[in-house]
């Protein structure tokens, strides 16, 4: 019979954390601001009139629950995967969104 792996990595980062990590390793600088959800449901309506919205309600409702792995459950490890941590891989994987990275026209 089959069995649910949760494929995660070691750390546990919030939402916002992720967005530091893609500026600081692409190297821009953009302002987050916390929006409450009552707000973002607002704009999310109001954006939904594009052909392809940024911000969806359906997305700013899956925002208000954290997707953290269970205890109990079965991951990388189980499979025989070492996991790495983001900071080791992020550099190199982002590196060609930096202004000046590695494709670009220089």
């Amino acid at each position: 019979m089959g069995q649910i792996y949760e494929l995660v990595g070691p750390e546990i980062v919030s939402f916002k954390e992720i967005y530091e990590l893609l500026f600081k390793y692409t190297g821009r600088r953009r302002c987050l601001l916390n929006l409450p959800f009552g707000m973002a449901k607002i704009q999310a309506t109001f954006l939904s009139i594009l052909p392809h919205p940024p911000l969806t309600r359906d997305q700013v409702q899956s925002l208000k629950t954290d997707n953290v792995v269970s205890k109990t459950a079965q991951g990388l490890s189980d499979l025989g995967v070492k996991v790495t941590d983001m900071d080791l891989i992020l550099p190199t994987y982002l590196e060609s969104y930096r202004p000046g990275g590695r494709f670009a026209d220089v």
